[in-house]
């Protein structure tokens, strides 16, 4: 029966003494890290490194522009391209449909018409959701931020406030 209440004990003497450690290790690691000249070590180390980091940048940019292959960047802006060309088309399907609509009630009733009417509605309704994929794939592949997607719950209503200073824009 004693061994039964060694075992326990021991069990209990065997954590206490792993407590401690741990709270000296951590207070040592803690100690260590508040010194004053590690900080300023860090602080160096961490410039540096930011530094090699944006040169890194520039000479992949350099690199990417004599090899011809596009970068992060430009995968982006094509991205934002495509995001914006959708948008148009579909701008310019709901400009098709109100003519249609407006055509249907001045001409007498035609059947095939209405099938017509009734593909582009189909077509756009596909078109749409194939945006929402594209700008949901283009942001979970990091190629732009929730901000910068032109996709909104309101596709086809020409919200394109998100992307700025497109040439697009400017041509009138």
């Amino acid at each position: 029966m004693s061994k039964k209440h060694a075992m326990p004990n021991m069990y209990e003497v065997l954590r206490k003494a792993g407590f401690q450690l741990e709270n000296q290790l951590n207070q040592s690691i803690h100690d260590h890290w508040n010194r004053e000249e590690v900080a300023e070590a860090a602080a160096i180390f961490t410039n540096a490194h930011a530094r090699l980091i944006n040169k890194l940048h520039r000479y992949h940019e350099v690199l990417s522009t004599q090899l011809n292959t596009p970068t992060k960047k430009d995968v982006a802006n094509v991205a934002k391209l495509v995001l914006q060309t959708e948008e148009k088309v579909d701008q310019l399907n709901d400009q098709m449909i109100r003519l249609t609509e407006k055509l249907e009630k001045q001409l007498p009733r035609n059947p095939r018409s209405a099938s017509s009417f009734q593909k582009v509605h189909d077509t756009r309704a596909k078109r749409k959701e194939a945006l929402r994929k594209l700008s949901k794939d283009l942001f979970d592949a990091g190629l732009i931020d929730r901000g910068e997607s032109p996709v909104t719950d309101k596709v086809g209503t020409g919200h394109t406030s998100q992307v700025k200073n497109h040439r697009w824009r400017n041509e009138k």
